[in-house]
């Protein structure tokens, strides 16, 4: 698995210090299923997220930003309760970025901003 720093280029302010990318469909299916909280370092990227992001089995609200192909901010959603499903209704977001609740508002990050994504280790 990859793991990345994500950077919001706007305000040069991190996002996660910590971000697990998952591209095969368990490790995006699973998530972060059963966990109770996060801490504020961490994240998770699913890529690809097409067909929406859920958050059965999690015991936590997160943050969602939903990214397009450029790593633009298409679709935010602070604050996401546990049990729910999000599709979003752009057709241009294809990535999307798992965060602990508050993280977002905290970091300012909003739609039409661009994420850089720093790939640090594999294992």
């Amino acid at each position: 698995m990859w793991w990345a720093k994500v950077i919001t280029l706007r305000t040069g302010k991190v996002l996660c210090e910590r971000c697990a990318i998952a591209t095969s469909y368990w490790l995006r299916l699973r998530g972060w299923m059963f966990r109770r909280n996060l801490a504020p370092e961490e994240g998770l990227l699913l890529a690809p997220a097409i067909g929406g992001v859920h958050t059965f089995f999690l015991f936590c609200p997160i943050d969602v930003a939903y990214l397009d192909r450029r790593c633009k901010v298409v679709a935010l959603w602070s604050a996401m309760p546990p049990w729910r499903v999000w599709i979003p209704r752009q057709r241009d977001a294809l990535l999307a970025l798992e965060l602990p609740s508050g993280r977002l508002p905290e970091t300012q990050t909003q739609i039409g901003d661009r994420l850089e994504i720093v790939l640090v280790a594999w294992c």
